[in-house]
């Protein structure tokens, strides 16, 4: 009578999982195997700092192969995905980050994708067909710095608000930067508000990547104005970065009263420092919002529809657009 045998995938999966634990046993992670229930989603690593949970965990889908060969564009190819398993995935990234982990079981070698949410939904359409991923082949061993990276990228739930809330105050922004460009250079801007809430969602889609402008632009007789003016101009040539900050910033200019003022000066300074990054961002989430549509028509239509209906083009074509909302 013949005894029990395993079956190759099993041999495949559980080799994979070893090789998974022991490369990132020296990182401290905590892992919580959820491979007894698979229902998509293999393991959950949390991030610990200096001996502390602080409450950052990725979910991770292992992927397993005797071998994986790279694509011309520098990918690898992850196959017979369910979309009922894809969209599951979707939803669970807007909780925390849902990566994949393929592995090599011949070469010992994995490949950790980027957040797979956008590339997720995506592929989703009215068919049943199973579909395919491609992820990034990354060949480096400092895995500790690629899911860090991970542990540390923006909630999807913030990039998403974000998106929605500089769709829907965009006429509002336009203006704003326009009355700043050519009203009287200290006078103070009528919706500090919006100022405000444009340093917020600039922090979420693009953080520090902005580019300051010409402090030129500032400093051109900021000296005749008042002297507030003049503290804070001292305060920007000390560290630029304070400005782009909302806290910060609202530290600098409020007064021992609790009265502050934007001045329109202060108000081009940054909008021409962050608005050509935040826009192509914008732009950008937006064509991903388009392309994934089939997802969006069932959780969120108004984000599709603000997507599909804004226009919006690049920075440099914002006089066009401010005659346009006019």
């Amino acid at each position: 009578m013949p005894l029990p045998s395993r079956i190759n995938p099993h041999v495949i999966q559980s080799k994979s999982f070893a090789i998974l634990l022991y490369k990132l046993k020296d990182f401290g992670y905590i892992f919580r195997n959820f491979t007894e229930n698979d229902y998509g989603i293999d393991f959950e690593i949390e991030q610990v700092v200096c001996e502390q949970l602080i409450g950052k965990f990725i979910k991770v889908q292992v992927k397993a192969s005797e071998t994986y060969v790279g694509n011309n564009d520098q990918t690898i190819s992850v196959s017979n995905l369910k979309q009922s398993t894809l969209k599951y995935w979707c939803n669970l990234s807007f909780h925390c980050h849902v990566i994949i982990v393929a592995i090599d079981i011949t070469n010992e070698q994995m490949y950790i994708s980027e957040p797979i949410f956008w590339d997720a939904c995506k592929l989703l359409d009215r068919e049943n067909s199973s579909k395919t991923l491609r992820i990034q082949a990354n060949l480096g061993t400092e895995y500790n710095v690629r899911l860090d990276t991970i542990f540390n990228k923006r909630k999807l739930i913030d990039t998403i608000n974000a998106t929605k809330s500089f769709l829907i105050n965009l006429k509002q922004i336009v203006e704003m930067y326009y009355t700043s460009s050519y009203h009287d250079t200290f006078s103070p801007i009528e919706n500090p508000e919006m100022f405000f809430l444009l340093l917020n969602l600039a922090d979420v889609l693009i953080g520090n990547k902005y580019d300051i402008a010409n402090m030129e632009i500032f400093s051109i007789d900021i000296y005749s104005g008042d002297r507030s003016y003049g503290i804070l101009y001292d305060l920007i040539i000390a560290d630029k970065n304070k400005i782009y900050d909302p806290n910060s910033l609202r530290d600098i200019i409020t007064e021992d009263d609790g009265y502050y003022e934007i001045p329109n000066i202060l108000c081009k300074f940054i909008c021409l420092s962050i608005l050509p990054k935040l826009v192509e961002t914008v732009i950008a989430l937006k064509n991903d919002i388009i392309a994934s549509h089939l997802y969006w028509e069932s959780t969120d239509e108004l984000l599709l529809r603000l997507a599909k209906n804004t226009q919006l083009s690049s920075f440099v074509e914002w006089d066009n657009l401010h005659v346009r909302m006019r």
